[in-house]
């Protein structure tokens, strides 16, 4: 099967925007569904968006407008060609009402329906008013959350009201699981890879106050329903005078390690808020900036959203119930391996350096070693101007130092920096740069297994290095004598580390007429 969205035709909305129609009134989307064994095509109208599930077929889910809202529509473009065309305006059937009321209108704040289809029976489940909605990336599950006041849940013959909350869907067993029942918001939903732990952001508080208390929620399988494992009165941060008034950040999805055993989540300091009470011509507004700051104003310009919305790791050791605060404005960036099940993060700063923008092009850093069991960050390179790496396995951080030329690797066992390159042989670095600056790397192929060795380019060949400093390098290839560039091809977008037997397909690149009679692959 075959799922794909199809784009209303330019002209047509043209043609309705000069008729002045609302955005939210325009020709939205359709999904095509189309069935490759019978060569059956089916579309479905007012489609918001899509998801089919990673890792698992059987399912995938979209999200569309109402009957109602498609009806609002209608008339709104009726009236519009009616006032076009001076032809009178049809009649039409006012809104439905439910117990003498009308029913809620989907928005972004109250969801929109959604539709779980199955592709062997082509049977359609509606679930109201859903605001957020995640599949789990290996298990048959979903996690949905809705405000719920609708129609009913129609999943699986199993009519029933859902109330305003979170909800896990079990699409095998045709079974939902009320994870978190209230009025409120929720936010950043998430599932480990199998679907058996989930967590998201809640906010039950009925007050209009402007800083929202989001608190953390938490639901694993031996549970019968989610509970606030974290909120703005954690230890962790009452505790700590760095974060005293700090809370949760709503821009940070929570995100499981891969062997389930740990839960990243975010924190913020308190956003700066415009005064209220102030008259619109009292509002001064203008923007103020002196030639000592680090960054030029136009920098600031373009980063400022998204600096509003920076978020500090926190990590929560799920069977320890322990929580480690990880990033700080001191450590701003953190980097992880992809499976988050090492104890080893990278973190670094430019802020110190970011003058160097400006005339250098890149800023400076400092590299920090953070280790994930106890929190505590270990300076490792200081005022440097590198692209440092954390190796897959979490054993070592290495970078590329510019004004060395040449890479370098520390050692999360021993605590020692080693030099991996020197240029005595060949040069690792880009010869052929033409600009009043320090030339560049080639890059890095990939490292072996346990972080055995880092595959390493030059000019020419990969060279397989030893990250701890002991082995000499050994080139793989012989590009070099014939001046042919070899570079991996990576045929899997998972693959994380190299096996040392595997066969490698790698891409070649003549530069020399000699070597017309090479192949391109081998």
């Amino acid at each position: 099967m075959l799922v794909f969205r199809i784009k209303p035709a330019l002209d047509t909305l043209k043609a309705q925007r000069r008729r002045k129609v609302k955005d939210e009134n325009l020709s939205k989307d359709t999904l095509g569904i189309y069935t490759l064994a019978t060569a059956v095509l089916q579309k479905k109208a007012n489609v918001k968006g899509f998801v089919v599930p990673e890792k698992w077929s059987g399912w995938f889910f979209y999200q569309v407008e109402t009957e109602v809202a498609a009806v609002a529509k209608k008339d709104t473009l009726a009236k519009a060609v009616s006032d076009t065309a001076k032809v009178a305006k049809p009649k039409t059937e006012p809104a439905p009402k439910k117990n003498g009321k009308k029913p809620k209108k989907e928005s972004k704040e109250n969801g929109y329906r959604l539709v779980v289809h199955h592709t062997a029976t082509n049977r359609e489940d509606t679930i109201a008013y859903v605001e957020n909605f995640v599949p789990a990336k290996k298990g048959k599950r979903l996690l949905v959350s809705t405000t719920g006041k609708g129609d009913t849940l129609t999943f699986q013959a199993n009519p029933q009201m859902l109330q305003a909350g979170v909800y896990l869907l079990d699409l095998e067993a045709g079974r939902n699981r009320p994870l978190f029942r209230g009025k409120g918001k929720y936010r950043q939903l998430s599932l480990d890879d199998p679907g058996a732990q989930a967590a998201f952001l809640a906010d039950t508080d009925t007050s209009k106050a402007r800083i929202r208390p989001w608190q953390l929620c938490y639901w694993g399988s031996k549970q019968d329903s989610a509970r606030s494992i974290a909120g703005t009165q954690s230890d962790f941060l009452t505790k700590t005078k760095e974060f005293t008034s700090w809370g949760l950040s709503e821009n940070a999805r929570p995100v499981f390690s891969e062997d389930n055993s740990k839960l990243y989540f975010g924190i913020a300091p308190p956003p700066v808020l415009n005064d209220t009470t102030l008259l619109p011509e009292e509002i001064v507004n203008v923007e103020v900036w002196t030639w000592t700051e680090k960054r030029l104003y136009t920098q600031q310009e373009v980063q400022l959203e998204n600096e509003k919305k920076r978020f500090y790791p926190v990590l929560w050791r799920i069977s320890e119930n322990r929580f480690i605060a990880l990033g700080s404005p001191e450590v701003p960036e953190l980097r992880f391996q992809e499976q988050r099940d090492a104890e080893l993060a990278l973190g670094f700063t430019e802020e110190p350096y970011a003058h160097y923008l400006t005339s250098e092009g890149t800023a400076h850093k400092d590299l920090y070693a953070i280790d994930l069991k106890t929190g505590n960050k270990n300076m490792i390179v200081k005022d440097l101007r590198c692209n440092p790496r954390l190796s897959p396995a979490g054993k070592y951080i290495a970078w590329w130092s510019d004004p060395d030329t040449a890479w370098y690797a520390w050692n999360a066992r021993t605590g020692t920096i080693k030099r991996l390159t020197d240029n005595r042989e060949v040069n690792y670095f880009n010869d052929e740069n033409d600009v009043p600056d320090y030339p560049n790397e080639h890059g890095i192929a990939g490292w072996l297994d346990d972080d055995a060795a880092v595959l390493i380019y030059d000019k020419y060949d990969i060279w397989k290095i030893d990250p701890a400093g002991v082995k000499a390098p050994e080139c793989l290839t012989n590009g070099r004598k014939f001046g042919i560039t070899y570079r991996y091809l990576r045929l899997d977008p998972e693959e994380r580390s190299i096996a040392p037997a595997a066969l490698l397909l790698l891409h070649t690149l003549a530069t020399t007429p000699r070597t017309s009679n090479i192949r391109g692959l081998i």
